[in-house]
């Protein structure tokens, strides 16, 4: 691959994507997935719809979006709805958006972008919510049934809206 200007930030490691290539302008709609080994949704897309879905019992992640450097798979969503889901009993987080770097260390706000995460029911998962390098983040109407206080991390996410606040 030969670049016709430099990329500010790029060196060795560096792994590129076509977004054109990763599934974008899709509905994940009205779909039950459960009891796998590992999660239930992986997204890579952006202009995504996840809605009303059930995701129950898998061993790892309810809904995961994220780029991944060890199987070299990108995708860096942005402008994605997830909405009206139901997701329980999975073993490590319900909702995973976000993307840690080979050093353990969060990516800088706007790798997403626009990212909506409302009127979901979210029970019986280690962490309700893990949240990372987001711009534009609105969490609205999520609802936790079975903790008192629901288990969020956001970490590196700017302009942040949370019900309605």
């Amino acid at each position: 691959l030969e670049l016709d200007r430099e990329v500010p930030g790029a060196g060795p490691g560096t792994f590129l994507f076509a977004p054109a290539r990763v599934g974008s302008n899709c509905v994940i709609r009205n779909c039950t997935f459960g009891h796998t080994r590992s999660r239930g949704i992986v997204l890579r897309a952006s202009q995504a719809v996840i809605e009303n879905n059930t995701i129950e019992g898998n061993w790892d992640k309810g809904i995961m979006m994220t780029g991944d450097f060890l199987s070299l798979e990108g995708g860096f969503p942005s402008a994605v709805r997830i909405v009206g889901n139901t997701i329980s009993s999975v073993r490590n987080e319900a909702i995973y958006a976000a993307f840690i770097n080979p050093y353990g260390k969060p990516a800088p706000a706007g790798l997403y972008r626009n990212i909506a995460i409302t009127d979901n029911t979210l029970s019986g998962a280690t962490t309700d919510l893990e949240l990372t390098s987001i711009d534009g983040l609105k969490l609205a109407g999520n609802r936790y049934p079975n903790r008192d206080s629901p288990v969020v991390n956001i970490k590196n996410c700017t302009n942040l809206v949370m019900d309605g606040k």
